[in-house]
């Protein structure tokens, strides 16, 4: 199931390696928790409300989890946008 976890950590790792050395660490931190909040936390929240928890698998969610987040985050801020939220 997790099969490539040990990657994707040191990927995780690799990025935050190289904002460090590009950008002071209090700014990395903030590009990697803020993409990570942004891209991944409202999909994966919707797919918990949409599909049970043994529904689909791990890697299903986690798909799922970026395209909604993609769609939605978008969509979310223009209609703020329209209400006069900025």
């Amino acid at each position: 199931m997790l099969d490539n976890a040990p990657s994707l950590a040191s990927g995780a790792f690799v990025l935050s390696l190289a904002l460090t050395i590009k950008l002071n660490f209090l700014q990395s931190l903030r590009i990697v928790f803020g993409s990570f909040y942004v891209l991944f936390l409202p999909g994966h929240f919707l797919t918990y409300a949409f599909f049970p928890k043994k529904d689909i698998d791990f890697i299903e969610r986690l798909t799922l989890s970026f395209a909604l987040s993609i769609a939605i985050v978008p969509l979310l801020v223009f209609y703020l946008n329209l209400i006069g939220m900025k």
